[in-house]
């Protein structure tokens, strides 16, 4: 009787050691947190595309952009700055009517209309290949848990991209967030 109680305990002893093994073998993997976004950077270009020169003219997030979606307005002509009035700060306005449009021409990227502070979009790149031109930028959106303003904003980024080749041409423009597409427009450069 003895050695049976003996072989019993034992018995249960593995089996209560060897329980959590066996479920632990059994049990879902962990799954490791989503890595912070990070910006897309363009490494390299395809052989028949430029990376066109350009430079900032203004970066901000109080703009008059009211839709919520991103957008890309473009501005070859001094004409074309009155499309820009609604929707940009009167020192970009500025800017753009000093811009020489033989020389270059103006982009706008919108990120959209946001309900709070903590959102900005950054140009990284301005790339021509043929008659696309891809505008890369990054959409900055606050972390969760991050301190927020309730204010509304509307980014946006407008630069100035200088042409240094033939242009005279109907071009499509490309708004990409890192490297998905979220707005495109066609647009005649002189």
């Amino acid at each position: 009787m003895r050695i049976r109680i003996h072989v019993l305990l034992v018995g249960v002893t593995l089996w209560l050691v060897g329980l959590p093994i066996v479920l632990g073998s059994c049990a879902p993997p962990t799954l490791e947190p989503r890595p912070t976004p990070t910006p897309f950077d363009l490494t390299s270009l395809p052989e028949d595309a430029t990376a066109l020169p350009w430079e900032t003219i203004e970066a901000t997030s109080w703009g008059g952009y009211r839709k919520d979606t991103p957008a890309l307005l473009v501005i070859s002509t001094a004409d074309e700055i009155a499309y820009a009035v609604p929707v940009v700060s009167q020192e970009t306005k500025a800017e753009l009517e000093n811009l020489d449009f033989s020389k270059a021409f103006a982009l706008i990227a919108f990120q959209g209309l946001k309900s709070s502070t903590g959102y900005k979009i950054e140009i990284r790149a301005v790339v021509r290949q043929a008659d696309e031109i891809a505008v890369y930028a990054y959409f900055v959106s606050p972390r969760p848990g991050e301190p927020v303003g309730p204010s509304e904003t509307s980014p946006y980024h407008a630069i100035e991209v200088l042409k240094e080749s033939n242009w005279a041409d109907e071009f499509t423009f490309i708004l990409y967030d890192d490297d998905l597409p979220v707005a495109e427009t066609k647009h005649f450069i002189p």
